[in-house]
């Protein structure tokens, strides 16, 4: 998937044949640009997104090698430690025998590939890929990723062909591979060191799986070979099945850590509502009564709860009690204004009761212009005015 993506955004001008606006690359683009590369997709999205590298060019031969390029660019991802390390280890004869586990590390697959025959000395092999139905366009991409893996494992220049796959039969019931690579006499290798080379890949692609999935599970490696090599195995088994404790303590702890944020966000909303009780005291008369320090934060959501109180009751009058504010300064000042034009702006009389004579001394010392409110000392006298008007 992220792959295939990545090989949408990278197609310049001159890959594309522009037979149609649905094959334009500023769509091909738009649309891998809305999948998460860290995310699970169905097979579907992947053939889908073939479907479109396919669609973007003109005739069989420019899709396979746009088929094939994305199949380089998978082999070519860096950010398995394990995988790259198991790709040193191996000889093309090994790579052969490792290709199901190596394709189950992308895809989740086992015996997946079969091997028809294997002739090292002769630089020759054949490999039946099953479990295809259904999978379009697949069988020229497994081909780049096993020819660019190929060439990891030796300099020299090597071929994977693949029979199978046509534009108009894109997903046979299975594809097969031939494989070919320079003819070179192997070096002698003991039948023990044979075996060491062999449990050190599958020991490597084990690790890859676990790696893969941030080691959520232990995966165990088997105890196999000399004595030294059966303490390490041992020791690293050891080693995933702290990371798999580790892996499970931290999706406990986050899980945990959400419901607490829930939590907290519900008490905070509790607050805000305590912070800004609006109280109809008469019909059509409204009152919000403020205690405490008021911020900017405070500030918009009392204005945001007093604005929806007057239009969802329809009120004429808003009346905000200070009385239990003891220290106003220049900003504060300025947050009632504001409250009181917005108030306005929406149909209705604004009054500010409660205002103590430490606070009336406070603003007039400041210099802050106050005559666009209506003010009282208490909440008696504003009520009172528009009882009488």
């Amino acid at each position: 998937m992220a792959q295939t993506s990545e090989v949408i955004h990278s197609l310049g001008p001159d890959d594309v044949a522009r037979l149609d606006p649905l094959t334009r690359i500023e769509e091909l683009r738009q649309r891998a640009s809305t999948f998460d590369h860290n995310g699970w997709y169905p097979r579907r999205i992947h053939t889908d997104l073939l479907g479109a590298l396919v669609a973007a060019t003109a005739g069989e031969s420019a899709a396979r090698a746009l088929l094939e390029r994305t199949g380089h660019v998978v082999a070519a991802r860096g950010d398995d430690p394990f995988l790259r390390l198991a790709i040193k280890v191996m000889s093309p004869a090994l790579f052969v025998k490792s290709l199901s586990r190596l394709w189950s590390v992308e895809h989740q697959t086992k015996e997946a590939f079969i091997t028809e025959s294997c002739e090292p000395e002769a630089g020759h092999a054949v490999v039946r890929l099953a479990h295809v139905d259904g999978y379009e366009h697949l069988g020229p991409v497994v081909a780049g990723w096993m020819r660019a893996l190929l060439l990891e494992l030796t300099s020299a220049e090597v071929s994977v062909t693949d029979s199978g796959w046509t534009l108009a039969h894109p997903a046979p019931r299975e594809v097969r591979f031939e494989l070919k690579w320079p003819a070179v006499e192997a070096p002698s290798e003991s039948d023990e060191g044979n075996e060491i080379r062999e449990l050190i890949i599958e020991s490597l692609l084990t690790l890859s799986l676990a790696h893969r999935d941030e080691y959520a599970s232990a995966p165990v490696l088997m105890l196999k070979g000399p004595t030294p090599l059966k303490v390490f195995l041992a020791w690293v088994n050891e080693m995933l099945i702290l990371l798999a404790a580790e892996h499970e303590q931290g999706v406990v702890f986050r899980r945990q850590l959400g419901e607490k944020l829930v939590t907290v966000e519900q008490q905070r909303a509790a607050i805000r509502d305590l912070s800004t009780p609006i109280i109809e005291v008469w019909n059509g008369v409204l009152c919000l009564p403020v205690v405490g320090i008021i911020d900017t934060v405070r500030s918009v959501d009392m204005t945001k709860a007093l604005l929806r109180a007057v239009v969802e009751k329809d009120a004429r009058y808003a009346i905000v009690d200070i009385t239990g504010i003891d220290v106003m300064d220049t900003r504060t000042a300025d947050h009632f204004v504001q409250m009181a034009k917005a108030v306005r702006l929406i149909g209705a009389r604004y009054a500010l009761a409660g205002v103590s004579p430490e606070i009336a001394e406070t603003v007039v010392r400041m210099g802050v212009d106050l005559h666009e409110l209506m003010t009282y000392r208490n909440l008696r006298e504003a009520l009172q005015a528009w009882i009488r008007t």
